[in-house]
């Protein structure tokens, strides 16, 4: 974790440099000389502690390694200083800013030394250790890293609890099917069961029995290939009782030979990366009818390179409840079918829960208590204490160790939040994006990368997607909350993030991260917090005399998130934080942005939605770094969110990528890098200017435009050239006719059309039918026609339709082979429609069918005694809601 502070003080010292530079004043030489001295002296720290990784370190190259952390915390402290004053005195006298420069500079370019020399002392000592540590670097005298597979026993059939399917299907595939050569893959988190139920399948007599050799050898992130396959060599040799070819030197040679004619079978248990795989996986042969390798993996894309086919990767997640309760209850109290003293059951279920249904923690945790006296207040005093009971640090330890330094910062981050809480992906991104820890890439933004590092997060099992979007993009996310106490101890080890989250916590170290679970703590760290993290609690009035009020204290912060804290006015402290980069106030109450706001000149985030908000005042145009700009009003719990009236000439914050939901400003032309545009209160005449300055915005991914009125035109009807990439499209107004352009569009995967009104000969379905990557449709109040119909081989990727208030629709026509793969239909206030015509296969496919405020003879028909019901009575679920002045109730057809 200490590489990653140094990539961070890496970035900031980098910018520094940067910010000398443009400031091009001769007297800085010489600082800029010492920052630079200093940048290139972390970069060689860095390299070290990539060195390090992985490694078991001695007591004193703990000790230094902290060292170094503590270091870049130092040296970052006074770059972040340069940056907080490089623009405090904007508004003086240019020969009295010169004046201040100088001083200012010289003042600093001390602490700068100092900081240096601490930097080249550490490095000394480093040099000497790298040493001592390639004299040990064949591992004779470490201990390696214990892993799962040596954590955990082999169970007994028997005791394979919510495992007997899959192992069942994984030994039919190992002794039956092809007789070509197949790879079949384990995934899951560490923890899930891979090792112990891939161990039990292979120490079985039908598997043993089906093949001439078998080999088990674990990979490990750092394995060597001639180890690993001298291994495997021996382990076959034993099983045919051949003795170990000794001529030649090439063991991949001799390995390839003794395998040529022989049906062998070989487990492959941890492979981290999809170049270890092909590279093992070149070094064995065909075999004879039908070899099998077996691969255990905690990274999904992983185990899908190793396979030819889905069918051959196993998917292990957390068992069942039933399951995991019979597991516990059988380690825990050594019996059957989940029988649990009463006393202790409550205390048992919460303790299970934190599991998460892996049955490493479980056989772990029932162990543990199997030697506890069964008295409730001894398993409570266990329930207090697990989450400082390392369970899992050795199945998670690897999987941490493999993370680039970047992904380790992004996977710490998840520490700041609570147990259960899922965090959407736009704000995970934002904060990742603002504290720095995404590495540009070339074509792509900050952001997209940042998306990039959670996919890679997820492939390895260790976060968790908890919602998605139907085009598989993930919305929000979390991670279990075993995973979540592995997170709070490593951060507190690395002051990474402090959690305060009880009535007692304070802390005096350097740590540069705060969240805040509880409001009622003693103390507050000193200045060297970087983020502040206020909106998981129930605030009440004891927020602002423990946290607002010394806000002004925290001069380098840079992420501040206040998202639901019950803020009224905007904290006049936040004025004084120059390094802000994110800012959240979503879902406060807060009524206006003062002027001040533009001392804020190195804010990316402004997150405004769901305030009282009505308009933004002039002065965030200065804000010249910002990339999101997130504004709505909230006007209660019924009514959606409402635009904030925007400033003339927005178009001079160039680096916007996304800006929403304002009042329409025909200045928008210039924003070139816009991904994201929602815009309202759009009038007739504003079409034109509006189409060009979208033809402007090539990366443009959503876009989201509203008329002033529903009855007003919206008219967009005549762009020329739409965003190629554009993915998701809602327009909300009158179309005179269909825009022609959408059809255009191969990227559009959802499409919502709100007050059309498009005259009964336009169908919407005749433009969108052939959309290659379409799986959502909204048509809401858009179309006059009374039929709806769907033509057989259309729609081939659509998953959800909504159609609601379609005022003349009497029938919806769904023809065999149209919209085969759609999961959920939603009709709604279709008050004419009486007619569900769908082909004999639909009700075998769709899952949910919801009727919202419909005519009775169309519910009447798909009841049970009714002609349609047979065709949808295979649905997992089809509703019906019926109400009177939005009193609502529910009826399942049944």
């Amino acid at each position: 974790m200490a590489e990653a502070l140094m990539t961070l003080a890496l970035v900031c010292a980098e910018e520094v440099v940067k910010a000398f530079r443009r400031e091009a004043l001769h007297s800085t030489k010489n600082v800029q000389n010492v920052v630079s001295k200093s940048y290139d002296n972390l970069k060689q720290m860095q390299a070290y502690l990539r060195d390090m990784e992985g490694k078991n370190l001695s007591e004193l190259m703990e000790h230094d390694v902290i060292q170094v952390r503590d270091v870049s915390y130092d040296l970052e402290d006074v770059l972040d200083e340069f940056m907080l004053h490089q623009y405090q005195h904007t508004h003086e006298h240019e020969i009295i800013k010169a004046a201040y420069r100088v001083a200012h500079y010289v003042r600093h370019r001390g602490y700068i030394s100092d900081i240096n020399s601490k930097v080249q002392h550490i490095e000394e000592k480093i040099d000497g250790l790298r040493g001592n540590f390639h004299a040990d670097a064949d591992g004779s005298h470490r201990t390696p890293l214990r892993t799962e597979h040596q954590v955990m026993h082999t169970l007994d059939d028997d005791e394979i609890v919510g495992f007997q399917t899959i192992r069942e299907e994984l030994l039919h595939q190992l002794t039956h099917g092809e007789s070509r050569r197949i790879t079949i893959s384990l995934n899951g988190q560490g923890g899930s069961g891979k090792t112990v139920l891939v161990r039990n399948v292979y120490e079985n007599k039908r598997t043993r029995e089906s093949f001439h050799c078998h080999a088990l050898v674990h990979v490990s992130r750092n394995f060597k290939f001639e180890k690993l396959f001298c291994n495997m060599l021996e382990q076959f040799c034993a099983t045919t009782k051949e003795s170990v070819p000794d001529e030649g030197a090439d063991t991949q040679a001799k390995l390839r030979s003794f395998l040529h004619q022989k049906r062998y079978l070989v487990v492959l248990e941890d492979i981290w990366r999809e170049e270890d795989w092909q590279s093992i996986n070149a070094a064995l042969p065909s075999g004879l009818f039908g070899s099998r390798i077996i691969v255990t993996t905690q990274n999904s894309a992983v185990a899908s390179c190793c396979v030819d086919s889905p069918r051959f990767v196993h998917r292990l997640t957390g068992l069942p409840w039933p399951d995991a309760w019979n597991l516990f209850c059988k380690t825990a109290f050594k019996v059957e079918h989940g029988e649990c003293p009463l006393e202790l059951e409550e205390c048992s279920q919460r303790i299970l829960k934190r599991c998460e249904g892996l049955p490493i923690a479980i056989v772990k945790v029932g162990s543990l208590l199997s030697n506890t006296s069964r008295v409730p207040r001894e398993w409570e005093k266990f329930h207090n204490t697990l989450r400082s009971k390392k369970l899992i640090d050795r199945t998670l330890l690897p999987s941490y160790k493999d993370l680039s330094s970047n992904l380790k910062s992004c996977f710490l981050y998840f520490s700041i939040f609570p147990e259960d809480y899922n965090i959407t992906r736009g704000r995970l991104v934002r904060m990742w994006v603002a504290e720095r820890f995404v590495t540009e890439r070339h074509n792509e933004t900050l952001e997209e990368t940042a998306e990039d590092y959670l996919d890679e997060l997820i492939q390895r099992n260790l976060v968790h997607v908890s919602r998605s979007d139907f085009d598989g993009r993930v919305r929000s996310c979390r991670v279990p909350n075993l995973v979540l106490d592995f997170l709070v101890r490593k951060s507190e080890e690395e002051n990474f993030v402090l959690v305060l989250a009880d009535s007692n916590s304070s802390n005096d170290r350097k740590v540069r991260r705060l969240s805040v679970h509880k409001v009622n703590f003693n103390s507050l760290p000193a200045t060297s917090v970087r983020s502040i993290f206020l909106s998981f609690p129930s605030w009440g009035e004891l927020l602002r005399p423990k946290v607002l009020d010394v806000l002004h204290e925290f001069k380098p912060l840079r992420v501040l998130d206040l998202q639901g804290t019950p803020l009224d006015e905007f904290p006049e402290a936040i004025e004084t934080l120059t390094l802000l980069r994110y800012l959240s106030l979503r879902n406060t109450n807060i009524k206006k942005v003062p002027k001040s706001i533009k001392k804020l000149i190195y804010l990316e985030t402004l997150d405004l939605k769901q305030t009282g908000l009505t308009e933004l005042p002039k002065q965030i145009l200065k804000l010249h770094h910002l990339r999101n700009l997130l504004a709505s009003r909230q006007m209660n719990n019924s009514h959606p969110a409402q635009a904030v009236e925007a400033v003339s000439g927005i178009d001079a914050l160039k680096n916007l990528q996304k800006l929403s939901l304002v009042n329409y400003k025909p200045d928008l032309g210039e924003l070139t890098q816009l991904r994201k545009l929602g815009l309202v209160q759009l009038r007739p005449e504003d079409g034109t200017s509006l189409c060009t300055s979208i033809q402007k915005m090539p990366s443009l991914r959503t876009l989201d435009i509203s008329s002033i009125r529903k009855e007003q035109r919206l008219c967009v009807e005549d762009l020329k050239n739409p965003p190629l990439h554009l993915q998701c499209l809602h327009l909300k107004g009158r179309l005179q006719r269909f825009p022609g352009w959408i059809s255009t569009l191969r990227s559009l995967f959802k499409v919502v059309l709100k007050w059309s009104k498009l005259h009964y000969t336009i169908s919407p379905l005749v433009a969108l039918q052939n959309s290659l990557n379409l799986t959502e449709l909204h048509l809401v109040d858009a179309y006059n026609g009374l039929e709806l119909v769907f033509v057989a081989e259309s729609f081939k990727k659509l998953k959800i339709l909504y159609v609601e208030k379609l005022d003349l629709l009497q029938t919806v026509k769904i023809e065999e082979g149209a919209v085969p793969v759609l999961q959920k239909l939603t009709l709604s206030k279709l008050f004419h429609l009486k007619m569900l015509r769908t082909g004999a296969n639909f009700a075998t496919r769709v899952e949910e069918i919801h009727l919202c405020d419909m005519h009775m003879d169309l519910v009447n028909r798909l009841k049970k005694s009714n002609v349609d019901h047979g065709r949808v009575n295979r649905l997992r679920s089809i509703c019906f809601n019926y109400g009177k002045h939005d009193h609502f109730s529910l009826q399942t057809l049944s």
